[in-house]
């Protein structure tokens, strides 16, 4: 089993394994209708954002390989959002995300964040591919996957599902990259 402790810093920023003690810092988030909108989940209750954190520290960073890095994104101590690269089986692809407290938004923090996650992905893990979803109404972070150098790859219509309705009626853009050896 390895160790799960990657530091990442940036000139702003420290990336960093979550901790238990983050669990209210997270839920800010987490359970904010306005961050979570365009999230396949959320808003998230106490029990489902605690959950959610034991998940990734008792399983996802106990992984052999680690496949799941979901990292907090903290500035001065203070916990303003998350990134996250899942990797395929095959190690040689990896999914990115990003969520943030709307405190922080607007501030280029996630770019950061995100830009230093895919230079871990790809100096550190390896990857030949990186790839990041999202509701097509989400004009922010399609911003984000523009400036950390993903291009758009598809448009799938009507796979989003409205929180209200529970019905699919919003599409879903993805972004990809592919890196050269």
């Amino acid at each position: 089993m390895q160790d799960f402790n990657p530091i990442i810093q940036t000139k702003r920023l420290i990336l960093r394994p979550f901790r238990y003690s983050d669990i209210d810092s997270i839920h800010l988030y987490a359970s904010n209708l306005e961050i979570t909108k365009y999230m396949l989940f959320g808003p998230n209750t106490y029990e489902e954002t605690s959950s959610f954190v034991h998940l990734i520290i008792e399983t996802w960073y106990k992984e052999s390989p680690i496949r799941h890095y979901e990292m907090v994104v903290e500035k001065d101590g203070t916990v303003l959002g998350a990134v996250s690269i899942h990797l395929a089986e095959d190690l040689l692809e990896g999914e990115m995300g990003w969520i943030s407290h709307q405190e922080f938004w607007g501030k280029g923090y996630i770019t950061e964040a995100a830009l230093a996650l895919k230079e871990f992905a790809i100096i550190e893990l390896k990857v030949k591919k990186l790839i990041a979803h999202c509701d097509s109404r989400n004009i922010s972070s399609m911003r984000v996957m523009e400036k950390i150098g993903l291009k758009k790859a598809e448009l799938t219509k009507n796979v989003r599902r409205d929180k209200k309705s529970g019905e699919y009626i919003y599409d879903e853009l993805r972004y990809e990259l592919l890196i050269e050896s």
